[in-house]
């Protein structure tokens, strides 16, 4: 709303009687001296403006806490192997643990809500792994707190984790859509094939403990592709698509020191889905599950 502009029909009804007309020139040109100052000052608002829009379409946002890089094409080479630690050769092994969402961000919802899911699961895994010697868990985020990306990757890094495990759960319109997937490390980064090991072997555990496999395997690649100046759609690739891409994948997977992956564990909007993986029950189960994979990955003896 603009400011009280004295027109006539704004004076107050008691207004004093206005000075000689003799005097208006001399006011007038007070009026424009006194209108520099906030006539410049909008200016270089307005200069300022202007410079943060040419910026912002030269770039592009991603809608899933994911940025694009400056020169997309060192995509691979921006990998962070060299940068990071050298990975333990011997137990005990650091494997650090993502329950995914998390403070006010309860993840998807359904029949639970995914954050339930994940942190029950997440706590579960976390003893598993406590309880055998050849093994450190460390949590990304404490139970019941919300944390970024960054800070979920930076608590796996102080750790120096020799691998990460990221927990979700699937959500969709239809309560029928149900099964499993997990998404590997893609094709051309530092940690691909340690991730696509590991990831077979979750993905061989669930299947034969009964759950339905998506897509060709249940091991998939997921890449954020831009659309437009503004932002950026999900696209997934199965694991028979090798070809080494741009596009970036989530940024759990992208920014670790480690190899890493991240299961949707089940459909939160699905009965069966839920009942056999969602409940109390079916995260101790789904953790044994991860818990067995993350010993073959190791080559460790199950406790």
């Amino acid at each position: 709303m603009q400011g009280n502009i004295n027109y006539p029909q704004n004076r107050p009804v008691n207004a004093p009687p206005r000075r000689p007309t003799h005097y208006a020139p001399r006011r007038r040109k007070k009026r424009r001296r006194g209108c520099f100052l906030p006539a410049l000052i909008i200016l270089l608002c307005i200069t300022g403006v202007t410079a943060v829009v040419l910026h912002m379409k030269g770039s592009k946002s991603s809608k899933a806490e994911v940025t694009a890089p400056s020169d997309a094409a060192s995509l691979v080479t921006q990998q962070p192997a060299q940068a990071g630690y050298e990975l333990q050769t011997a137990p005990p092994y650091t494997v650090a643990l993502d329950a995914g969402h998390g403070g006010i961000d309860i993840g998807a919802e359904g029949i639970i809500n995914e954050v339930e899911m994940t942190e029950a699961t997440v706590s579960a895994l976390y003893d598993l792994l406590d309880a055998d010697p050849n093994y450190t868990p460390v949590l990304c985020r404490e139970i019941g707190d919300g944390m970024s990306i960054g800070g979920r990757v930076e608590a796996a890094t102080n750790a120096k984790a020799s691998l990460l495990l990221s927990i979700h759960g699937n959500s969709d319109f239809s309560s029928d859509t149900y099964g499993f997937e997990c998404f590997a490390t893609p094709p051309g980064r530092t940690y691909y094939s340690q991730s696509l090991s590991f990831a077979h072997s979750v993905a061989t555990q669930f299947s034969t403990a009964g759950a339905k496999m998506r897509g060709e395997s249940g091991v998939r690649y997921a890449y954020y592709v831009g659309t437009d100046e503004t932002g950026y759609e999900k696209e997934i690739a199965e694991e028979s698509d090798t070809s080494v891409r741009e596009d970036l994948s989530f940024g759990v997977l992208e920014k670790p020191y480690c190899p890493a992956l991240l299961v949707e564990q089940c459909f939160v909007t699905n009965s069966s889905d839920v009942s056999s993986w969602g409940t109390s029950d079916g995260c101790k189960a789904a953790a044994q599950l991860y818990y067995n994979a993350i010993c073959e990955y190791f080559g460790t003896v199950r406790q």
